[in-house]
């Protein structure tokens, strides 16, 4: 595939998924405001785990909650169809503190 055909179908691609974000906006917003309302530490991110797995199951996705032996870890998946394209994400969240004088 020449560069300027990857650059046309990834452009469509690029544009799907903002149109996606755009849509899933307000949702989006009230589950940061929630998790910023219940501040948690490493590893204890329980309410977190709660509100995204629920997002999550929400909008059509099978979730597996305490993923990978960890108690806050979660995965989600969603299908259409078969072949095709496969997408991936990785999210984290990490927490720091930092000792003020």
């Amino acid at each position: 595939m020449s560069s300027k055909q990857w650059s046309d179908l990834s452009s469509g691609l690029i544009d799907s998924i903002e149109r996606a974000i755009q849509q899933a906006d307000d949702d989006l917003r009230k589950v940061s405001l929630d998790i910023h309302a219940h501040p948690e530490l490493g590893w204890n991110e329980h309410h977190a785990h709660q509100v995204l797995t629920t997002l999550m199951e929400d909008n059509g996705f099978s979730v597996e909650r305490h993923a990978y032996g960890l108690e806050t870890a979660w995965k989600a998946s969603y299908e259409v169809g078969s072949g095709g394209r496969t997408i991936g994400f990785n999210s984290e969240s990490e927490y720091s503190a930092a000792l003020v004088p």
